[in-house]
């Protein structure tokens, strides 16, 4: 339980920090919504850790956005798709952690590969796929 006047993603940064063997032992954290925040990422991140976090829904007007000056687009849900010239949005399968790797789905016979920097957004561009 967290005290009273301090946040979810607070306590859980104090409960790393000030447990060594927590940080040594730790591969992972799983965490529900309430902890997405971009600082907490970045913190679990520099110990080493992966975050698991499935990011809350804090875009309002948008549905989606471009990714750099590319083709590809993505949404909230960790989506990523490719914008044909017809501007038709063909969802793209991920493909692994490498530098964040996406391709067509088999049926469309395109054998590109998208590579995407997750500090771009490393809430929507996780190091695991979720």
């Amino acid at each position: 339980m967290t005290p009273t006047g301090k946040g979810e993603r607070e306590v859980a940064e104090e409960i790393l920090t000030e447990s060594e063997i927590l940080l040594k032992n730790t591969r992972a954290v799983m965490a529900d919504k309430g902890y997405d925040s971009v600082n907490f990422r970045k913190f679990i991140e520099e110990q080493g850790i992966i975050a698991v976090i499935p990011p809350r829904h804090m875009w309002k007007d948008e549905e989606s956005r471009q990714y750099k000056d590319s083709a590809l687009y993505y949404n909230q849900d960790e989506e990523v798709f490719y914008r044909t010239e017809d501007f038709q949005l063909i969802p793209l399968v991920y493909k692994g952690t490498d530098s964040l790797r996406y391709e067509f789905h088999p049926k469309y016979n395109d054998n590109r590969i998208f590579r995407v920097d997750s500090s771009e957004d490393i809430r929507i561009f996780p190091k695991v796929s979720q």
